[in-house]
């Protein structure tokens, strides 16, 4: 018995001394969220770099989390949310636009077409991941498959939203302006 609780123990303090994966769940969501911030800021002074972004979160959390099946499954996922986050973000900050002064028309008629936009968007985003990801289907590459591609999507969409708003910031009060 002396000698099972001895190795019950060992594993313990092995998997205690172990440094946690920071790539799992809620977590790996926002390292994600932390390395595309990081990334464009850096990018912020050349607005063409924005580009170079679009594959970091997957690719670090690749580096760092592993390349398992799973695991590049996991940050395919994680690259996801992190670019449709910024996504949403861009998006309501632009549907947020105010009128700024009398000299300029109101930003509502811009607001609908935004709207209009997103939709359309939305409804084209992922049948085209699906058939883009049709050849992996029932496979277990599938979930990375699409989720890359709905990640290079949101991630192609948040960065002209966001060079929407800067336009749009010269004309009209943006939230968080």
């Amino acid at each position: 018995m002396r000698a099972f609780m001895s190795v019950i123990i060992g594993f313990l303090v092995a998997a205690l001394a172990t440094p946690q994966d920071q790539w799992t769940g809620e977590s790996g969501t926002m390292q994600a969220k932390a390395i595309l911030e990081n990334c464009l800021s850096e990018a912020n002074s050349r607005p063409s770099s924005r580009q170079l972004c679009v594959s970091q979160p997957f690719e670090t959390c690749e580096n760092e989390h592993g390349t398992s099946q799973r695991q590049m499954n996991d940050c395919a996922t994680f690259s996801r949310l992190a670019w449709e986050h910024r996504r949403a973000l861009a998006a309501k900050r632009l549907i947020s636009a105010q009128q700024s002064n009398i000299i300029f028309p109101s930003p509502s008629r811009h607001i609908v077409m935004l709207i209009a936009s997103e939709q359309a968007w939305d409804a084209w985003n992922v049948p085209d991941c699906e058939m883009q990801a049709a050849l992996s289907q029932g496979g277990t590459y599938h979930r990375h498959d699409l989720d890359i591609c709905l990640s290079n999507h949101a991630a192609h969409r948040a960065i002209e939203l966001e060079a929407l708003s800067e336009t749009w910031g010269k004309i009209f009060n943006l939230e968080g302006s």
